[in-house]
């Protein structure tokens, strides 16, 4: 039983909390208007209807209320009250009937603290601390909810009231606010206080103090030794000027018997100095006579350095003036890089190396482009030993002319361009069988090939050039398509 009221006093506190939130207007006007309490109890499956009877305890006033629902709502000024649930069955008879259970509706009142001060004083109580902080306030309930708050550290002391003071223990120094709370959910928060620990202060105070006597007193003690270090400072400094004044004296005497051996020293070095003098301009003399006979054999020297330079010249000029060659013969290396259409051969994801030879004729020039033909031959040995049966050594030597065209990048120097053409490619395939039966054969056949071909030339020197190129070639032998890729670089002598 006591838990159902508790339950009913609870619902009715929050249906009233959140009416007074929806509307202001019925919050400043609390007196006079009326809210809706809303009473529960647990429903009985035999019943088909309830009466509700609710009696005000200050003027023993009944209100009926029927329902078929296990609940009812219903408007009450506030106070304390009381009431009880009849069911009744299908047959309209009653069938329980609960005792009567006190309840009481609050005003909701919303507190309002004036003023606080802005320092409250930290006191020691047995084992823990407490603060009490005089509050000016009002509208506020009897079961209100105190609270010291820490905005900073995000928690809350819960306190009471005594005395229309805020009583809180284990509270440490800090920042904080006072909120009071009332039952009905309103709540207000003080301006923010500073509580401190004035024993802490008090003690910090203290130290202070006898740090700064203990301070004075080194300070005293510091000054008294200064002191006896200036006078032996002093002292010291007299007994100083007294040595150096006695050496002075003894340097005065050094000095002029030192002046005297000078003096002597200087009359025999001046005699020495003339003597060396003499022979130095002998010396001199000398040097002038071998440094004449020097100059005269490095001009001579120089000349036929001028003169061999001069030369070296000359024959690089003639060879600059030489007419230019359009005739080259090229021998070098490329890289397979592809063989398709090829069933003899299972190459086509290798490197292979081709040599290469060429014999390029340009006689015909038109501005910066050079126009003529070539010849090309090359040789490509190529192995399979894929082949569990045999294996295969193959030699491709294709004998192309071309036509080409290349372009004079940098004068007697670089040089891009392309060629192509066709002629015939000769192909020996060797098969040497695993097999016991036979050794060996060979087969020789010949066909039409064409190439086209990118190239980029430089000449190291007039005889000398370097060719890096690219070439796609098409052999057509035996009925086979054999189609290769190949980069890479030749070295040519050219006359």
């Amino acid at each position: 039983m006591v838990n159902s009221l508790r339950y009913v006093l609870k619902s009715v506190l929050v249906s009233l909390f959140i009416v007074l939130c929806s509307s202001v207007f019925l919050t400043a006007q609390e007196t006079k208007s009326k809210f809706t309490q809303r009473l529960n109890w647990k429903s009985d499956f035999k019943a088909m209807e309830y009466l509700v009877e609710v009696k005000n305890e200050n003027s023993d006033e009944i209100i009926e209320f029927k329902t078929e629902e296990n609940f009812i709502e219903f408007t009450m000024p506030s106070g304390k009250y009381s009431w009880r649930v009849t069911a009744y069955d299908y047959l309209g008879r009653k069938s329980k009937i609960t005792k009567w259970k006190e309840f009481e509706i609050l005003k909701a009142m919303k507190p309002v603290i004036k003023d606080v001060e802005k320092s409250a004083p930290l006191k020691k109580l047995d084992s823990s601390t407490i603060v009490e902080i005089p509050l000016l306030s009002e509208s506020i309930s009897d079961a209100a909810k105190v609270e010291l708050v820490d905005e900073i550290l995000d928690r809350c002391i819960s306190g009471k009231i005594v005395d229309g003071k805020a009583v809180f223990e284990n509270v440490i120094e800090g920042d904080y606010k006072v909120r009071i709370t009332n039952p009905g959910g309103f709540s207000c928060e003080s301006q923010e206080l500073t509580v401190v620990d004035n024993s802490r202060i008090e003690e910090e105070m203290r130290l202070a103090e006898q740090k700064r006597l203990e301070e004075e007193m080194r300070l005293a003690e510091q000054k008294r030794l200064e002191e006896e270090m200036r006078l032996a400072e002093q002292k010291r400094l007299e007994e100083e000027k007294r040595l150096e004044e006695q050496k002075r004296l003894e340097e005065e005497k050094r000095l002029a018997e030192q002046k005297r051996l000078e003096e002597e020293k200087r009359l025999a070095e001046q005699k020495r100095l003339e003597e060396e003098k003499r022979l130095a301009e002998q010396k001199r003399l000398e040097e002038e006579k071998h440094l004449t006979e020097q100059k005269r054999l490095e001009e001579e020297k120089r000349r036929a350095e001028e003169e061999r330079l001069a030369e070296i010249r000359r024959k690089k000029e003639e060879r600059r003036n030489r007419p230019k060659k359009d005739f080259y013969v090229e021998l070098g290396a490329d890289l397979l890089t592809g063989i398709t259409d090829d069933p003899l051969s299972k190459v086509v994801e290798e490197f292979k190396p081709v040599v290469d030879l060429k014999i390029e004729y340009l006689p015909k020039k038109i501005g910066s482009w050079k126009l003529g033909g070539e010849i090309e031959s090359s040789f490509e040995y190529l192995l399979d030993e894929t082949n569990k049966d045999y294996d295969v050594y193959r030699f491709v030597v294709p004998v192309l002319a071309n036509f080409s065209i290349m372009k004079e990048i940098k004068p007697e120097k670089m040089y891009a361009g392309i060629r192509a053409g066709g002629g015939l490619s000769f192909l020996c395939n060797k098969f040497v069988f695993n097999s016991d039966m036979r050794s060996d054969s060979k087969f020789l056949h010949v066909g039409l090939a064409g190439d086209a071909q990118l190239c980029a030339r430089y000449v190291i020197n007039r005889s000398f050039v370097v060719e890096l190129n690219s070439a796609c070639k098409y052999f057509r032998i035996s009925g086979e398509d054999i189609i290769s890729v190949s980069a890479g670089g030749l070295l040519g002598w050219r006359f």
